[in-house]
């Protein structure tokens, strides 16, 4: 069995600050803060990214990790392949730097793929 029941893959190229709304929103999951973990790709950011993520409070995102996927960007599709890589949950879900998720989204991802199964996509 996996570390964690899920992953959030997270690849950016210089969204500092909309990512740091995106961490702040993954912080008010429904589901367990142990029992997801995030995995920031960063593809060549330039904007500090790197040292926002570090400075992170370890408390609020217990399991959050940084990734550097290429001195250069390298585009969405490599970051997030970069991010696949890293992952130790039995389940990923894809957010952009941008994105802000639902409260409920894992835990709502996590019940579909019990439910139906690896082979589910949800959107």
């Amino acid at each position: 069995m996996p570390l964690m029941e899920v992953t959030v893959v997270i690849p950016t190229l210089d969204q500092k600050e909309r990512l740091r709304l995106v961490l702040g929103a993954l912080r008010g999951q429904t589901l367990g803060l142990n029992r997801f973990e995030v995995v920031v790709v960063d593809d060549g950011c330039s904007d500090g990214t790197a040292a926002m993520v570090a400075a992170a409070t370890p408390g609020a995102l217990p399991n959050l990790r940084l990734l550097q996927s290429s001195e250069e960007a390298r585009g969405r599709s490599a970051a997030r392949n970069a991010g696949i890589g890293g992952a130790k949950g039995e389940l990923v879900v894809f957010l952009d730097g941008d994105a802000l998720p639902a409260p409920d989204l894992l835990e709502s991802h996590w019940a579909a793929y019990r439910e139906h199964g690896p082979r589910a996509i949800c959107c």
